[in-house]
């Protein structure tokens, strides 16, 4: 089962460099930028590097190391998983020794302080990123297109479309997302525990996806690799003879949240789609982002809007849906309510759907990298780009737009 298909570019008309990103954990860093934090209080802050591990799968080991449960274990942003990468967590201060010495396969705490508060979800000032695409063939020839594609990226912006990491492995988990607005609960689980697929390289995980598809449950929890533990959590709850509507009621609120955030994701990204083309213009009705306030607004005319868009201290926006989403009008609206119509999002079911983030609200249609450097590696057939982006925004949007090998899912 294909849980996504791939968008559309905004320099279709420009041919990629092709290549691999991610051919090795190395290939991709990503390092959080937030002050170190101060204070005294009843928490703590480690500053974590962890490889080839998501931060869902970070913070689920942590719960188990520290004994303390995910609920009270806190981040800023989900980071990549096939990468490196170096992030702040926050737990109770209970667990400052355990952290300080904590034993972590693929992961090693780097920094650990008292702090006043625990993290929140947005609590960074962006990410920097290192990415080497490799297998990009004559390096000059490689050079030369990345260079013009950067060209209008850098005029007209980066389509700000939540990358393939934010859906899970096989891409499951916005189609997830949306089964838990549906009340579909027999859907809910045969996409988190069967749907088996060739994304997943590990065979055990496929094999076990396979037996959940057959009905085989013991098969199933035989075979589950014992990284995938709410799969495993998941599976023992139906062996004990629950049925589907009791086990997903089980599922934890982050993981509940992770999932429906992941529909709101799929949801933007198909708007995205639909505005792709205009991302750099004002559309009548519009509502723009300015990153200097971090704040919303309609356009009060479209000349003066767009030279504030032209100039980039303002972004056209498209909405991340929740019971209050406040949407565009006119032409930028008739976009919008398109695709919410096509979705069938039904209010009566989000009001009834634990974890959604009530008020819904507006994210940028494009984004503008920061210190951008590209550098050949002629030895490696490779080229380097270093950058940093707002918090939110994914390299692999730019990355995506150089080489055409993956665009943004819908």
């Amino acid at each position: 089962m294909a849980f996504l298909a791939p968008g559309p570019f905004l320099t279709a008309d420009l041919p990629g460099i092709g290549g691999r990103i991610k051919s090795e954990p190395e290939d991709f860093v990503v390092v959080e930028e937030r002050a170190r934090p101060e204070g005294d209080g009843e928490f703590v802050h480690a500053f974590i590097e962890k490889r080839r591990m998501s931060t869902p799968e970070l913070l689920r080991r942590l719960s188990a190391k520290l004994r303390v449960p995910s609920r009270e274990l806190g981040c800023a942003g989900y980071k990549d998983a096939d990468a490196v990468t170096r992030q702040w967590i926050s737990a109770p201060v209970r667990a400052e020794a355990k952290l300080r010495a904590l034993e972590l396969e693929r992961a090693r705490v780097l920094d650990v302080v008292r702090a006043d508060r625990p993290l929140k979800p947005g609590e960074l000032a962006g990410n920097r990123f290192v990415v080497v695409v490799r297998d990009v063939g004559d390096v000059d020839v490689a050079m030369g297109r990345a260079r013009e594609i950067l060209a209008v990226l850098e005029r007209r912006g980066v389509p700000n479309g939540f990358g393939a990491q934010r859906f899970g492995v096989r891409g499951e988990s916005g189609y997830v997302g949306r089964k838990l607005i549906d009340g579909d609960a027999k859907s809910v689980l045969g996409a988190i525990l069967g749907a088996p697929s060739d994304l997943e390289h590990d065979p055990k995980a496929r094999a076990f996806r396979t037996a959940y598809a057959r009905n085989d449950i013991y098969r199933a929890l035989k075979w589950i690799p014992d990284a995938l533990r709410l799969e495993r959590a998941l599976l023992r709850l139906l062996r004990a003879g629950e049925n589907h509507a009791q086990v997903v009621a089980k599922i934890a609120p982050r993981e509940r949240r992770f999932f429906l955030a992941a529909y709101q994701a799929l949801v933007f990204n198909r708007v995205l789609a639909r505005r792709l083309q205009s991302i750099d213009r004002v559309l009548p009705g519009d509502i723009l982002f300015e990153p200097a306030t971090r704040s919303v607004a309609a356009a009060a005319t479209i000349e003066g809007a767009q030279g504030r868009v032209d100039a980039g201290s303002a972004h056209p926006t498209g909405p991340l849906f929740g019971l209050h989403t406040p949407f565009a009008e006119g032409e930028a609206g008739a976009i919008e309510h398109a695709v919410f119509d096509a979705e069938r999002i039904d209010r009566e079911r989000l009001k009834a759907t634990a974890g959604l983030d009530p008020d819904g609200h507006r994210r940028a249609l494009r984004f503008v990298p920061r210190e951008l450097e590209v550098r050949a590696l002629p030895e490696s057939s490779a080229i380097e780009f270093r950058f940093a982006l707002a918090p939110g925004c994914f390299a692999t949007a730019l990355i995506g737009e150089i080489s055409k090998v993956a665009s943004f899912p819908i």
